[in-house]
């Protein structure tokens, strides 16, 4: 992983943490979250996106448009959405559980459910690196 990226993670995580009132040198609250996690944070509901490994790259481009489709129809009928990587964190009890075969990749998963609004972790909103940082425009006075 490029170090910017890890260092971007490792603040977005810090911050989170902070939000919630855990402090970084307590292994068991951390834990705790963590596992929260891994249990789709209460949401009922997990659509995993899968695909054939001999698609290429491109159709992963259509797979972020799928979920994109999928939380926005959600949203449509009240119910919340979060797409994540932690959602994947065991492809191979996902698989065995769900029968997918090898010669298809778990991509995401997109947890559905209806978020509590009070948690702090629903609350809190990562900062955005600044347009200027992602964004080129030649060409346009």
């Amino acid at each position: 992983m490029a170090p910017a990226l890890q260092k971007r993670m490792d603040e977005l995580k810090a911050a989170r943490f902070e939000s919630l009132g855990i402090e970084r040198n307590h292994a068991a609250a951390r834990h705790a979250m963590f596992e929260r996690a891994h249990q789709f944070f209460g949401a009922p509901t997990v659509v995993y996106l899968c695909m054939d490994r001999t698609l290429t790259a491109w159709s992963i481009f259509d797979m972020g448009l799928l979920a994109q489709s999928i939380m926005l129809a959600a949203q449509q009928y009240g119910v919340d959405s979060a797409a994540a990587a932690l959602l994947i964190s065991y492809p191979d009890l996902i698989r065995a559980e769900l029968e997918i075969p090898e010669d298809v990749s778990i991509l995401m998963g997109v947890a559905l459910g209806y978020r509590d609004r009070q948690h702090p972790l629903n609350q809190y909103r990562s900062l955005r690196r600044p347009l200027q940082e992602v964004v080129r425009l030649k060409g346009i006075t």
